[in-house]
């Protein structure tokens, strides 16, 4: 069709009003359980749109432009802000996939045609309310799109493009105006800009349109007016390298900002693919559903005789009850939905909305079938037949309200789990835990630093501590970046010159200790690493200060009695929220799993240093709470079972049993198992560690190690052996002249080998 059509669909309650009503009620439900703060799905999202992520944004072009305004407020209110819009879009969504649900045509098999006689085959029935009210609240109400309803999320975003695009679909086939079609190519483009996902579901929206429009959709004028609608849609891929080659910073030029831009949706996208099992799981319930829905099946399979039409009569009842059951199932998150086979960072909740568009269908189906007798029936139902009918409408109904009543009652405590405040009372005490003077503040964790910079926010020092990610030191970009904000405090090394791919370790450490002498540089959490060999952390509450080594000295002096009291002050006051946080792990919060690992590293390193101050019952405290907050913190386990041993008076290594080495595997390496849990302080594990740390160059954490294993085990002469070694390739001649004096003067149960 060529031409604009006057034929519009009815205009009534459920396609006109009711979306508006499900739009109305989800925007109050989403603002009444909307998160206080900020969550870790929310961080990346929020760091994004606030500016507050220093690396250049190559993907998103639409949520960074529609999300700008944000900028413009203070900082303390772009959480709040950016939780608010997806607030809207999530509300918005709903609204559409109403409308959507309400077109859905009711003519695909001979018992629906012989039933459903309205012009544009729409549900005419008095119950046509509920399929849209369901899918809706199915939707809704399913726990991942209920998280990113009430956090900032550009998932929200790139799901309301998706069901917008799909709204059309449904408008031009009823209404047949090309107008749909063209918002729809335009709107396409845009959303493949913004979500690489969308360049997956491509063939499938296109085999839809040409489905639906027939041969008419080879239209010369048609196609070239869609084509240039999507091109004009996809210009928004220019925008932010645009923003890039504008900038003085960003060291990046117009075309290696845009293919920077289009190798990681490729990367994604081939990602996405690779994920075959998990597509596939998806699909099922989602894509086959809607390809079931969008095949108008023939009156007649050939077989005229009464049995057989009767049997393929009820083989499509059969088929279509059972595809509701397995997608309102799919709501529940089961190990074969999108969220059991899923990933973090993927949501799939463009699989949860076709899956939606599914329920809406075949409960109309079941409402149409079951609760309508055909226009010409040749004879009356039997009782039995009627008795069925009235059994599948109230199992319906039933079903509706039992799955509507069983994702509030499983979803609202999690969600409120999610949305706690845990993270703003994680970050009051890394906060409270910062000097009034103006410091630096390092952390490897970007989520850890954003969290702080969002504490900041509203704090009076806001503009005074900077806040450093380590990891991107090496970075020559990001050290201008921190140059630019603040040329006071922050020097760039000469290497970091515009031309400059990568500064050495050694260039950005030299940086650092210069940086040392006019600044408090403090650290987010235990850490490890080519910094180590010159600082040493001191713990003060919930942050750790930075301190280099006296002349000479290899070893860290041990905390001293007042700094051990204001760290056990700390810790009580800690308490309540790790408490919280404990509570909130037995409903599956993510932001509680992530809390629990980061308490429990801290307080097994705090553990560790009340131990070595012979503080053995208080350091018990600590490793038994860091095993409950993480129960997968191996060593924590092992230094509890190790200090179990001291306060029996032994000190014999422990032999971890075989649910520790099981733990241990999920760690591809000895520095994963130290960044993830903190440092060991038992005999064996303390040398083994002190071998990865000397092989690595890093001689001064290994000697600590070394000379830590000794304490503990003091008749090692493998220890004495590798302190020696160490030393050597420390190039300290005389320190290995003394270690091999004491290991001859020694006596060793084992006995020296000639080598």
């Amino acid at each position: 069709m060529t031409t604009e059509q006057t034929v519009h669909p009815p205009k009534d309650f459920i396609r006109a009003k009711l979306p508006w009503i499900i739009t109305g009620g989800f925007l109050l439900l989403y603002f009444f359980t909307l998160n206080p703060w900020l969550s870790l799905q929310s961080l990346p999202s929020v760091a994004k749109a606030g500016g507050w992520d220093w690396r250049e944004a190559f993907s998103g072009p639409l949520f960074y432009l529609i999300t700008l305004p944000v900028r413009l407020l203070p900082l303390s209110w772009h959480p709040h802000a950016l939780n608010v819009f997806s607030v809207i879009f999530a509300a918005l969504t709903l609204g559409l996939l109403t409308r959507s649900v309400s077109l859905l045509p009711h003519d695909r098999t001979r018992e629906q045609r012989q039933r459903e006689r309205s012009d544009f085959s729409l549900l005419t029935l008095p119950t046509a309310w509920l399929p849209p009210l369901l899918a809706a609240i199915v939707f809704g109400l399913q726990l991942t799109v209920w998280q990113h309803a009430t956090v900032a999320s550009e998932e929200i975003l790139n799901v309301l493009l998706f069901a917008y695009i799909i709204r059309c679909l449904l408008e031009y086939r009823v209404g047949e105006r090309e107008s749909w079609l063209y918002r729809m190519a335009f709107v396409y483009g845009l959303a493949i800009t913004n979500n690489f996902a969308m360049i997956g579901f491509f063939p499938l929206f296109l085999a839809a349109l040409i489905w639906i429009r027939g041969r008419a959709f080879f239209n010369f004028r048609f196609l070239v007016r869609s084509s240039l609608l999507g091109v004009a849609g996809l210009s928004l891929y220019l925008l932010l390298p645009l923003i890039h080659a504008a900038s003085a910073d960003s060291g990046l030029s117009f075309l290696d900002a845009l293919r920077s831009n289009w190798n990681f949706q490729r990367m994604a996208l081939s990602f996405g693919l690779s994920q075959r099992f998990l597509i596939l799981m998806a699909a099922l319930t989602s894509i086959l559903p809607i390809f079931i829905i969008g095949i108008r099946w023939p009156s007649s399979f050939g077989d005229i005789s009464a049995a057989g039409s009767m049997l393929t009569t009820l083989m499509f009842r059969v088929i279509h009850l059972m595809f509701l059951a397995i997608c309102l199932y799919i709501f529940f998150d089961p190990p074969i939905s999108g969220r059991g086979v899923g990933l973090p960072y993927m949501p799939m909740l463009t699989f949860y909305y076709l899956a939606a568009l599914a329920v809406g269908y075949f409960s109309g189906y079941a409402l149409l079938v079951y609760g309508k007798p055909p226009a010409k029936a040749w004879q009356r139902p039997s009782p039995a037949i009627q008795l069925l009918n009235h059994a599948v409408i109230g199992l319906v109904f039933l079903s509706a309200i039992g799955v509507i009543a069983g994702l509030a009652y499983r979803n609202l405590p999690r969600l409120r789990a999610e949305n706690s405040d845990l993270l703003r009372q994680y970050t009051g005490l890394m906060r409270d835990s910062l000097p009034d003077t103006p410091a630096i503040i390092l952390s490897d964790n970007p989520y850890q630093l954003y969290l702080l910079q969002a504490g900041l926010g509203g704090a009076s020092s806001q503009n005074d501590h900077l806040l450093v990610d380590t990891s991107s030191l090496q970075n020559p970009h990001y050290q201008r970046h921190l140059h630019s904000t603040r040329p006071e405090r922050w020097s760039v090394p000469l290497q970091a010159a515009p031309n400059a791919t990568r500064i050495e370790q050694l260039i950005v450490l030299t940086n650092m200790i210069d940086l040392a002498a006019s600044n408090d540089l403090y650290y987010l959490h235990p850490s490890f690493g080519y910094f180590f060999e010159y600082f040493r952390l001191e713990p003060r509450g919930g942050v750790y200060r930075m301190r280099t080594f006296e002349t000479n000295s290899i070893l860290a002096p041990p905390p001293d009695p007042a700094l051990i009291e204001t760290n056990q002050q700390f810790w009580a006051a800690a308490r309540q929220p790790m408490e919280l946080t404990l509570s909130h792990l037995g409903l599956g919060s993510i932001d509680a799993g992530w809390l629990g690992t980061n308490f429990s590293r801290s307080l097994n390193f705090w553990g560790v240093e009340l131990q070595r101050a012979n503080r053995l019952e208080e350091a018990a405290t600590c490793f038994e709470l860091a095993g409950r907050l993480n129960t997968n913190n191996v060593v924590a386990h092992i230094n509890r079972d190790y200090n179990a041993n001291l306060q029996r008076g032994s000190t014999a290594p422990i032999n971890p049993d075989a649910s520790l080495e099981n733990k241990f595997s999920r760690f591809r390496t000895w520095e994963s198992v130290l960044a993830v849990n903190g440092p060991f302080d038992e005999p064996d594990f303390c040398l083994e560690l002190g071998k990865i740390f000397a092989r690595g160059n890093n001689y001064r954490q290994a000697l600590q190690q070394f000379h830590r294993a000794l304490d503990l085990k003091p008749d090692s002469l493998a220890t004495k052996m590798w302190i020696t070694f160490t030393y050597s390739r420390a190039q300290r001649p005389d320190q290995v002249l003394e270690w091999v004096a004491n290991i001859r003067a020694a006596s060793h149960r084992e006995p020296l080998k000639p080598s």
